[in-house]
This record gives structure tokens, C-alpha cells and sequence, in this order.
């Protein structure tokens, strides 16, 4: 259950937010959620939230941590990654990590997401922790474990790393990408014959290993990109632009707006249907540090796509060519 609690403020200010609120609107607007997990469903991990709750860090709050043990918690307590750091970094209500280590540890979080628990062994040897507020940490953590089965053999032991992306798994996973598209609109071009001459695939996505990942994946063993698989499947002849940026104005820093406009037009015109590649990534919104489209940290005035994109849809449907997007 994630994120404990009042999260997280303004995006692109919860490292440093003080979440004010009153007790009235705690109790009955920010805590009955958690309160029916813990107590209804039994949650086994709760996670804290970056910001301060009235003054106090979510990952080292006494009320907080109080209600918790109230409502009967009995699994472990974590960090937000990077949470604790916050507390001598952006916070400022410790002086170094490990008093910031310390602070978190005896109010009740078990585990840090970060590096500042490294720090504990340094916050022992100072007297600011016990070896039993370690402990207590490392019971509650090894007990979800437990739970888990994770210290048990399983039947998932012996598996050989030869098991791994199996004919049979791309097949599965081809499957499951087939099923999940949405065609939202055909006007008879799709499918592609097999005989069709010239395609131009066109866009800031067409050739891009980020728009087929997120902002929290795994690692494929191979990655194709919409060009790579359009000129696997077809024989015929393949053009390809970049067309635009993703949302800037330009693709080379140096160029003038609208730099690849021209080429992408040329690649259209010699082709008998021409693929758009469009969309977002995790770069533009991912979690924090976003960019692009008058947007910042996750949050955006409107749903369209990034302007340069607009333009390049616009020039290439007024060609009149078949155009997928």
C-alpha cells in the first residue's frame, strides 16, 4: 500500500513538500484507504511517501507509524526510493545520512529503498541506534519473507536459464501483443498486401527502443522496432525519416525548426503508403524529471500529442497518400 501518506504534494516539489492538513481531514479523507487495507486485507508492505506530513517525514512518522500499529500492521514498512535521503538532503530536519538512517529506523521503517541504510552500521557506532531497533527491522522484513516462501525451495528452482525467451515464450508474447492492439479506424488499407511496392515508415517512434519500454520495465533479451519488423515483414522496398523530435521543435540542435520535415514529405511522396510512427515514451511521462509539451513532472494541460508531431501528421495526410497511424 503506497504512498503513506497525504502524497505527495506538486510532482515536481514532493522532495521538499510539507503536507498540511488538519486532523479532521487525516482521519476522514487520507486514512481510511490505508486503514481498510491494513485491516480488511491484510497488506503485507506499506510504503512511505516522499513528502513531510505536518511537519514530519512519512518514512519517520510517529503518527504515522502510530496508526499502523493501531490498526493491528503486522508485515514491513519501506521507504519511497530515495525517500530517506530526503531528510539531510531536501528536508533538512537531519544533518547527515546517518542520523537520517537512525531517525528512520527506530520510528518504525524497516527497509530503505536507497543507499542511506548503509549509513546504520556508522548510526550505531554513534549510540543514535540499537542493535534491537536492527533487529526488530530485520524481523519484520525476514518474516514477509518467510511468508513468501522465499527461504523454501520451490518448484521454480531448477529451472535452467536455457528456459528463458523459449521459441515457445515469443510465440506467447507475440500472441498477447496481437490480441491487445486496438484498431481504432480502418478504411479498407489495412492489411498491407504482401505485394505493395514502396512503404515509407515515418516518425520519432518508428525507430525507437524507448517507445517500446516504460518507465518501469524489464530487460528483453531483443527489442524490434516498428522499422525492424516492417522491413522483416515485407520485401519491398523501405524509406525511412525520423520526421521530427519527439516534442522539440528541431532534431539537430543547430538546425532550423522543423529540420526533417521536408525529408519525411520526399519519403511519402515516393512511397505507396506511408506508416506514421507517433506517440510518447517513458521519457516525456514518466515518473519525475519529465520533459516536453508544457509539461513537467508528469503533468499535462491536455492530452494531445507534442506539437512537432501535430505538424508531421498534418503534412503527411495532406499528401493524400494512405496513411497509417
Amino acid at each position: 500500500a503506497k504512498h503513506f501518506a497525504v502524497h505527495s504534494g506538486p510532482e515536481a516539489e514532493r522532495h521538499e513538500f510539507n503536507a498540511e492538513a488538519s486532523a479532521k481531514d487525516i482521519e476522514e479523507t487520507y486514512l481510511p484507504a490505508f486503514r481498510a487495507l491494513v485491516e480488511e486485507a491484510h497488506v503485507e508492505s506499506v510504503m512511505g511517501a516522499y513528502n513531510l506530513v505536518n511537519g514530519e517525514p512519512a518514512c519517520a512518522s510517529p503518527f504515522l507509524m502510530g496508526k499502523l500499529r493501531e490498526w493491528g500492521f503486522d508485515g514491513y514498512f519501506t521507504s519511497d526510493c530515495w525517500a530517506i535521503r530526503d531528510f539531510h538532503t531536501t528536508h533538512c530536519i537531519t544533518a547527515t545520512a546517518p542520523e537520517s538512517a537512525a531517525m528512520a529506523l527506530k520510528a518504525g521503517c524497516d527497509m530503505n529503498c536507497g543507499n542511506t541504510y548503509l549509513h546504520i552500521l556508522a548510526a550505531l557506532e554513534k549510540g543514535l541506534v540499537t542493535e534491537e531497533d536492527i533487529r526488530r527491522a530485520c524481523v519484520h522484513v525476514l518474516r514477509t519473507r518467510i511468508r513468501l516462501g522465499q527461504l523454501d525451495r520451490t518448484e521454480f528452482d531448477d529451472i535452467p536459464y536455457t528456459a528463458v525467451s523459449t521459441e515457445e515464450h515469443k510465440a506467447a508474447s507475440l500472441e498477447c501483443a496481437l490480441r491487445s492492439a486496438v484498431l481504432l479506424e480502418n478504411d479498407g488499407i489495412l492489411p498491407l498486401s504482401d505485394s505493395i511496392g514502396t512503404i515509407a515508415v515515418i516518425g520519432p517512434n518508428a525507430d525507437s527502443r524507448d517507445a517500446l519500454t516504460g518507465n518501469y520495465n524489464g530487460t528483453a533479451d531483443q527489442y524490434i522496432t516498428f522499422l525492424e519488423g516492417i522491413r522483416e515483414r515485407f520485401s519491398g522496398r523501405i524509406l525511412y525519416s525520423q520526421g521530427c523530435h519527439l516534442y522539440k521543435d528541431r532534431c539537430q540542435g543547430l538546425a532550423q525548426p522543423g529540420d526533417l520535415y521536408s525529408e519525411a514529405l520526399a519519403a511519402a511522396e515516393n512511397s505507396d503508403v506511408v506508416i506514421a510512427c507517433v506517440g510518447l515514451d517513458a521519457t516525456l511521462e514518466g515518473e519525475e524529471g519529465d520533459t516536453g509539451n508544457e509539461f513537467s513532472s508528469g503533468d499535462k494541460p491536455d492530452l494531445r500529442l507534442p506539437e512537432s508531431q501535430r505538424i508531421l501528421l498534418e503534412k503527411l495526410s495532406a499528401l493524400g497518400k494512405p496513411l497509417v497511424i
